[in-house]
């Protein structure tokens, strides 16, 4: 007979802006945690597994959740939640990998209370935001002691749960510089809502049949979201064809290194990667489901 754990008492704390949250941020240090959804923190602290002595919620901070074009630029609020993502023309018809990500992420409920931000910062190779935010080359806009910097997110990422996040500093805008021709995100999961087993997304520009600006990144194959370089390197400038896309499989398998999980097995999420990599890349090429 299993037993729950009785969460220990903390402090909570809502401050009215960044420059509050980030001080209170800072003061606590460790023992604090950042409320910005609660799909991720609420569970553990139910289970016992976190127990900070502060919870900063975020969420009552003002213009931290939208999604908006400026200058060709995409800018996202990082309290944008992924059915924010699923429901926006503007995501649906020129972001389309963001677009699919959103639409696998868990159900309906998961989806309205998750958002974009705490996807990112939770540094799990399983994230599904990360893949296509990484291929779509996005910046992240992050809130601090030092006031606010800029790193490309390819960067953030250092291993399972660790990113460079430094004390105090907290994600506030994601950007997306461009959005290439041809892109695709998958997934694949055991239940509706169970984290990946592996995802994969990929963006490319296409002309006279030949890919240029070519990246490929994949999550839970790895301590952190990989980019496939060399895979990518070798597909650059060349037509995305059948003979291609094989010798990119194989090449693919070198650049990951999963491992056996409650979700999968080594063995299967490096077959399922060279699978899934030939699939994205077509869908890609269709343009959609």
């Amino acid at each position: 007979m299993g037993f729950q754990t009785q969460p220990k008492e903390f402090e909570y704390m809502a401050p009215a802006n960044l420059e509050d949250a980030s001080k209170l941020y800072l003061s606590y240090g460790e023992k604090a945690c950042i409320l910005a959804g609660g799909t991720d923190i609420v569970p553990l602290m139910k289970r016992g597994l976190l127990a900070p002595e502060c919870v900063i919620d975020i969420t009552k901070i003002p213009d931290m959740s939208y999604i908006r074009l400026e200058d060709g630029v995409l800018k996202l609020g990082a309290l944008t939640t992924i059915e924010d993502f699923r429901e926006s023309p503007l995501i649906e018809q020129n972001y389309p990998a963001l677009h699919m990500a959103s639409e696998v992420m868990g159900s309906t409920i998961i989806r309205n209370l998750a958002t974009v931000g705490a996807n990112i910062c939770r540094a799990s190779p399983a994230s599904d935001m990360a893949p296509p935010l990484v291929v779509l080359g996005a910046n992240l806009r992050i809130f601090g002691p030092k006031g606010v910097r800029t790193t490309p997110i390819e960067d953030f990422f250092l291993g399972f749960g660790r990113s460079e996040m430094a004390a105090g500093e907290i994600l506030c805008e994601i950007e997306v510089p461009a959005s290439p021709d041809k892109q695709a995100f998958m997934k694949l999961k055991r239940t509706k809502e169970d984290l990946a087993k592996i995802n994969i997304s990929t963006a490319f520009n296409l002309s006279d049949d030949k890919c240029s600006g070519i990246k490929i990144a994949l999550g839970s194959v790895a301590p952190k979201v990989v980019r496939a370089e060399k895979t990518e390197k070798f597909l650059e400038g060349k037509e995305l064809s059948e003979a291609n896309i094989e010798e990119a499989k194989r090449i693919i398998c070198r650049e990951i290194n999963p491992i056996d999980d409650v979700r999968s097995t080594a063995e299967y999420r490096m077959e399922m990667s060279k699978v899934l990599l030939g699939r994205v890349i077509r869908l890609a090429l269709k343009g959609g489901w």
